[in-house]
């Protein structure tokens, strides 16, 4: 019942969709609603409203997930004071963080045409965060401390990964003086856990290692893109020996990506010594990148640690990484993709949705079966909640081989669509076939 609770009040915060009139936002916190009321008084200026609103960060945290929730009372004003406080010098660097990303996020979402902070504000975020960067930056991100937004972490966010906001590019942000800061920081400590904690959630204990760097993760791809070729020798050691796997995989990516004809036999060799064939992925996607389409080998599903599950949403998220990465593109090493994909019976049998043949994720006693497992059930709801993702990648393999001109294709796609139990899939095979 508490863990109800909790989520029904996380939603009750979090939806926008929650009732609200002018100034009263159902089931905000104190803090939430006084900000509502300084959103939607009509007698404050934007100058005024921005002032509250600067007073009110400095007491509370959670600053982009207060602001998104006063969308609902006045969108346009929370973006006009974002744009605003931006600007000013009294507002810190670690608020100008949390704006910043708020202003991206608006900005990405294409919303409040009337109020065009981009291009203007993306030259002018590029030229605070790299002077952030270059200015301080360095000892701010290399300390032991909590996951709070960094300078040097927002660059590493915008390169890609978890934390990427939307609204902006790399390439908007591309600075090659940034590198010997970056290649620095690839040393930084883990995060530690903070003394804060949610109600719901159960942490670590106060200051104790989280074992990982979630902002120091995407070190590798900003230095990938960067063209850094002098962190290779710094990437070669986080691959064999760091504790954190997803900046070990970073790292595979950055060295396929900073590949030279002479050194991929090298780093291949390096992988191997690691004695986990999952950062071949990570090294071929880099391959790919840099346009080199023998990476192609590499995005088989035998380089997956789902590779052995033949559940439907772990065969989705495995075409889903690797689809994007074969988009438009003729040629032999792709069309050999494409047959090994079609050859799988996992694959096969969930597109079929034969729930007999498919093992579901996660299998737990039913009510009313006395603590037995009835898994073709569990299987078919499995498949029906996966089901327009599969939909989705079933159709990007179909026009992946006919751009390939795989006669496979057509046979691949009438045995799908007169087995499938699933009318969406038969749907799309005989759209495809059409």
């Amino acid at each position: 019942m508490r863990t109800f609770l909790c989520a029904l009040l996380a939603v009750l915060l979090l939806s926008p969709s929650v009732a609200h009139s002018a100034v009263v936002v159902v089931g905000l916190h104190e803090a939430h609603q006084e900000l509502a009321d300084i959103t939607a008084s009509p007698d404050l200026s934007i100058r005024e409203k921005a002032d509250a609103f600067h007073r009110h960060m400095r007491r509370f945290s959670n600053i982009p997930l207060q602001w998104r929730r006063m969308e609902n009372v006045d969108s346009k004003a929370v973006l006009e004071i974002a744009l605003y406080l931006f600007d000013r010098e009294e507002v810190s660097r670690a608020h100008k963080y949390e704006i910043g990303r708020y202003i991206l996020q608006r900005v990405g979402e294409g919303v409040d045409r009337d109020v065009k902070p981009a291009p203007e504000f993306i030259r002018k975020y590029r030229e605070f965060l790299i002077g952030a960067i270059l200015d301080g930056g360095e000892e701010e991100f290399n300390r032991e401390k909590t996951d709070t937004a960094t300078a040097i972490g927002e660059y590493a966010g915008i390169a890609g990964g978890i934390n990427r906001p939307a609204g902006i590019l790399f390439s908007d942000v591309h600075d090659v003086r940034v590198i010997p800061v970056l290649i620095r920081s690839l040393s930084a400590p883990d995060h530690v856990h903070g003394s804060r904690r949610a109600s719901c959630i159960r942490m670590g204990t106060p200051g104790e290692s989280t074992g990982r760097n979630t902002q120091r993760q995407g070190l590798p791809l900003a230095l990938a893109r960067l063209g850094a070729t002098e962190a290779i020798p710094k990437l070669r050691e986080i691959l064999a020996e760091h504790h954190d796997f997803y900046l070990r995989s970073n790292s595979a990516f950055a060295l396929g990506r900073l590949s030279t004809d002479g050194s991929v036999q090298g780093f291949e060799e390096a992988i191997r010594a690691t004695g986990d064939r999952r950062f071949f992925f990570h090294f071929g996607k880099g391959l790919v990148e840099r346009g080199e389409y023998r990476g192609f080998a590499y995005l088989a599903f035998e380089y997956s640690v789902y590779s052995q599950e033949g559940n439907p949403s772990s065969m989705a998220y495995m075409l889903e990484k690797r689809l994007p990465y074969l988009k438009g593109v003729r040629h032999p090493q792709a069309a050999a993709f494409y047959r090994q994909v079609i050859s799988s019976k996992p694959l096969r049998h969930i597109l079929l949705f034969d729930a007999k043949s498919v093992e579901p994720r996660r299998k737990r006693a039913l009510p009313g079966q006395g603590g037995e497992f009835n898994l073709e059930d569990q299987a078919m709801e499995e498949l029906q909640r996966s089901e327009e993702r599969l939909v989705s990648v079933y159709m990007q393999v179909l026009e992946g081989m006919r751009l390939n001109e795989m006669p496979e294709a057509l046979v691949f796609a009438k045995t799908i669509r007169d087995g499938t139990r699933s009318e969406r899939i038969r749907k799309a095979s005989a759209g495809f076939l059409e």
